[in-house]
């Protein structure tokens, strides 16, 4: 999660495409964390891309966006807000720690090193 982040951050971990629309929706590259992403490195530039993320407002979201779409700045897009159904306990039985509870730890963490703002805003 954490090496996934810091590549967001860095503006590597999605195809243009992809920070075009998360920005048009609110979400920065240094504003969110990424818990998972469901597209592999193979197919990033083709296809459906699919993620999970936090964004800098405490909302966890689930998004997809057609890659295969033209023009791209039409694509379809789901954007989900499921915050309400994502785990943040720290302790979850026959689980362990929730990935929702990792998320926030990491974003306070990345924030503290100056690796995420909570503005969203791109690195000087």
């Amino acid at each position: 999660m954490r090496r996934r982040t810091e590549a967001f951050a860095r503006g590597e971990a999605f195809p243009p495409e992809v920070y075009d629309v998360l920005e048009a929706r609110g979400v920065g590259p240094r504003g969110a964390v990424i818990l998972e992403n469901r597209t592999p490195p193979q197919e990033c530039c083709a296809g459906t891309y699919a993620a999970l993320l936090l964004t800098a407002q405490g909302k966890f979201v689930d998004f997809e966006i057609d890659l295969d779409w033209e023009p791209r700045s039409e694509a379809p897009i789901k954007w989900n807000d499921v915050t309400y159904e994502t785990t943040v306990d720290q302790r979850v039985p026959a689980i362990g720690t929730s990935d929702g509870w990792l998320a926030l730890r990491l974003f306070d963490e990345l924030e503290a090193e100056g690796v995420l703002d909570p503005r969203g805003e791109k690195a000087p």
